[in-house]
């Protein structure tokens, strides 16, 4: 299978199209890749890209069977901005400090929201391991991040065995630590 890249036709675009993507703050570009196909709408004004799709910013990337993303028209033509991404099916989303599945995922760039739901919610970091049955929230922008439904914290304890919350909705606040990181501030069940 070739893998197709979507870089090419955005480039025939004005290139401030790519420097808003996973993170509208991002001077990254924004690329997206797919093996079946690529797809420009641009009377709908959506991109799409299917079989094992993928979009990459810097260090974050969202892959799914099935990506879609809306943009719209900046003034005076000076090119176009991605204001909402959609992942269907087999949803990944993967940051320098974590890994989160589910099945779909909407993140909206303007509000700094993602919100994913499907069977098997799951995010892996090196410190924990969190659970939801009903989705996951996060707040890009504040750092907070809600795992609802049936939702389950796992943390490795230095001395062996682990910690675990369990909750119907666990919230978490995460803080940029000296290294810039951002790390876990705060941890309630509710």
């Amino acid at each position: 299978m070739i893998k197709r890249t979507l870089l090419a036709l955005l480039c025939l675009l004005p290139c401030a199209a790519l420097a808003q993507g996973l993170n509208t703050t991002s001077k990254d570009p924004l690329i997206i890749t797919a093996d079946e196909s690529l797809q420009w709408q641009r009377s709908k004004k959506i991109f799409t890209a299917s079989q094992n799709a993928k979009a990459e910013q810097g260090t974050a990337s969202v892959s799914a069977d099935l990506l879609t993303a809306f943009y719209r028209e900046k003034e005076a033509g000076s090119g176009i901005e991605i204001y909402q991404l959609k992942a269907d099916e087999n949803v990944v989303l993967v940051s320098e400090q974590s890994t989160v599945y589910g099945q779909n995922a909407v993140y909206d760039l303007d509000q700094g929201q993602a919100v994913m739901t499907g069977n098997n919610l799951k995010m892996v970091s090196p410190d924990q391991t969190v659970t939801a049955r009903d989705r996951f929230e996060y707040w890009v922008t504040d750092g907070r991040v809600n795992a609802i439904g049936n939702a389950e914290v796992i943390r490795p304890k230095p001395e062996g065995g682990y910690d675990h919350l369990k909750a119907d909705k666990i919230s978490a606040v995460l803080k940029e630590n000296e290294k810039g990181e951002r790390v876990l501030h705060s941890l309630e069940g509710i």
